[in-house]
């Protein structure tokens, strides 16, 4: 899945997600989930669009934050 361009998770309930190993993605739709949380980005240096709406979001973690907590 590392070549993965485009990703839509939309309405699925969703309540975490990992993302670090889809480097190339470029879009991801994680609209109309459960995530309170969006973790690791950092690795994620194509991404253009996120969506996020309609989420309880709180945080979106940068990995060298989550290193800084552990």
């Amino acid at each position: 899945m590392k070549n993965l361009k485009e990703l839509t998770l939309r309405n699925n309930r969703l309540k975490k997600i990992e993302l670090r190993k889809l480097v190339n993605l470029d879009k991801l739709d994680l609209s109309d989930n459960n995530l309170i949380s969006i973790p690791e980005l950092d690795s994620l240096k194509n991404l253009t669009e996120l969506i996020i709406a309609d989420n309880s979001i709180e945080e979106i973690q940068r990995e060298n934050e989550k290193s800084q907590n552990a």
